[in-house]
């Protein structure tokens, strides 16, 4: 019998992964334009400004994460087998964990839509990462095109709860909408140009299914009718969609923590990917009959290590007083659009929205898009040029304020006082002054609530126990239970000379000091409360 693994038989070199095979399915993906256009958006928007070599985009990133979910999916089978010989030899008690060969033929049709789950994740990511979905398509505008389409309309209401969910059309969002054309056209060009692809592919592009596709992504999507079960029922869709993102291990981090580290030049998101993979296993949980991804504590301490080399990764490269000051001095200059103008309100399609997104990479956007659709004439359109130009915000203030254990009112209580400076120093703008103030949050046990397992030994009877509460883990992990906030204060660089600098530094200081002062307390009150 064929090993359907041989239809894997495309091949990219990558820096960080080595040679990456491919199927002719995810090689016509990736050749399609609305995939392809993700080599013109760049993975971490202007970090490139401090770190010249970051310049990779979310096009390698995405075929990294591909590589990556399915080398998960081969350590829970490799792992269990190896297991079961371990047990056979030595405790003769049967396996905790699950056997994924149950799948059976069901396999080469999962595994291959998990890889294009993990390959299409960030397929509607529009240019200047995050930014964009503030002024990409209003609720109203999207349901008027998914009303028009065939191909969507049946998902209305799926769409209609993300969005609810989200509180606006995010890139997400429009991924599952892509998926759904993509995959209706891989589907369309099989059957119309026999020649085009293998016989075992064809015969794969039939039995996939876009609906099990975006239900590895977005699981809790209403109106998904096919199903990710095998013969017995059982339930493997929290498990694939764990692979692909979920806390703390997940293809997705697996791939930007190394990937942003090597071009950033830094060691700070490296950490043991080998041993990671080697702690892995599915676990099926017979009262709900679904299976799990679950972690065997053996590979915590790498965990642990993968967790910190996120959050040094975020307080040293993402948290760059100048990575955040280019992206501050962009929405800065867009500020009086934001919230009124919709670049793709006026579209009427899904080709058009496509046709957008085709044409509209960073650079274009940058230059074309933004001074045309989303500047308004003054200062707005001069700190465009000064941004494009690298003459960037200087800082004149920062805290970096630490909060342990349970943290959301504090965060939302920065916020608040982020804000209350941001309405404060618009008074300057009347002499000549521009500043704004910026918040940036790491959180380390983000998305902590996904369903995923941790296996625990039991001493007594050597049998594993499941927990899912991370900080059970273990003292390190409890102890790592942190939010970072970093708060900074820019102002224009409208000063010549180091005394006009100091005059303008202390107007701003001066006049949010009270906001300051609060800012300061806050971590004395979260250290206080602790003790």
């Amino acid at each position: 019998m064929k090993n359907y693994r041989d239809n894997y038989f495309g091949s990219i070199l990558d820096p960080i992964h080595g040679d990456i095979k491919l199927s002719e399915i995810e090689k016509w993906c990736i050749a399609q334009p609305i995939f392809s256009r993700l080599r013109n958006v760049k993975q971490n928007t202007f970090l490139y400004y401090v770190f010249p070599s970051a310049n990779h985009t979310r096009f390698e990133h995405s075929i990294g994460v591909m590589h990556v979910a399915g080398k998960i999916f081969d350590a829970c089978k490799e792992n269990y087998a190896t297991g079961k010989m371990k047990n056979e030899k030595y405790s003769k008690l049967p396996s905790t964990f699950y056997d994924l060969e149950v799948l059976g033929s069901l396999e080469p049709l999962f595994y291959q839509e998990l890889r294009l789950a993990a390959l299409l994740h960030d397929i509607g990511h529009g240019p200047m990462s995050h930014l964009f979905d503030d002024f990409g398509i209003s609720e109203s505008s999207l349901f008027n095109i998914i009303e028009k389409e065939p191909l969507l309309i049946k998902y209305k209401i799926g769409f209609a709860q993300l969005i609810e969910k989200q509180g606006k059309v995010e890139h997400e969002i429009l991924s599952c909408a892509f998926i759904l054309m993509l995959i209706h056209e891989l589907k369309h060009i099989s059957k119309m140009d026999p020649d085009k692809f293998t016989s075992s592919s064809k015969k794969m592009i039939q039995k996939i299914s876009a609906e099990r596709i975006i239900k590895m992504l977005e699981p809790e999507f209403i109106g998904l009718n096919d199903e990710i079960k095998d013969k017995n029922g059982t339930d493997y869709t929290t498990f694939f969609s764990r692979i692909v993102t979920a806390f703390p291990i997940d293809a997705d981090r697996m791939d930007y923590l190394l990937r942003d580290s090597y071009f950033s030049g830094v060691t700070y998101g490296i950490y043991d990917i080998t041993r990671i993979y080697a702690s892995l296993q599915a676990k099926r949980i017979s009262k709900s009959n679904k299976v799990f991804l679950a972690f065997r504590e053996s590979g915590l301490d790498s965990i642990l290590r993968f967790i910190q080399s996120r959050t040094h990764l975020y307080n040293q490269v993402y948290f760059h007083k100048t990575n955040r000051a280019a992206n501050t001095m962009l929405s800065f200059a867009t500020a009086t659009k934001k919230g009124k103008q919709k670049l793709l309100n006026n579209c009427l399609s899904l080709n058009q929205l496509r046709s957008f997104y085709i044409k509209n990479g960073d650079e274009y956007f940058l230059n074309e898009t933004v001074p045309a659709k989303l500047i308004s004439p003054g200062y707005e359109e001069d700190v465009l040029k000064e941004l494009l130009t690298r003459k960037l915000f200087k800082r004149v203030y920062e805290i970096k304020i630490v909060l342990v254990g349970a943290k959301n009112k504090t965060g939302k209580k920065i916020t608040n006082i982020t804000n209350g400076i941001n309405l404060q120093l618009k008074q300057l703008t009347a002499k000549g002054i521009y500043s704004v103030a910026d918040n940036f949050k790491n959180e380390t046990f983000k998305d902590s609530n996904k369903n995923i397992l941790i296996a625990k030994k039991n001493k007594g009877t050597k049998k594993y126990e499941f927990i899912e509460d991370w900080k059970l883990a273990g003292r390190e992990f409890n102890l790592s239970d942190i939010e970072v906030w970093m708060v900074r204060i820019y102002v224009r660089r409208t000063f010549h000379n180091p005394g006009e600098y100091k005059i303008i530094r202390k107007q701003v200081l001066d006049l949010v000091k009270p906001e300051i002062e609060k800012l300061e307390q806050i971590e004395i009150d979260d250290l206080k409360s602790k003790k």
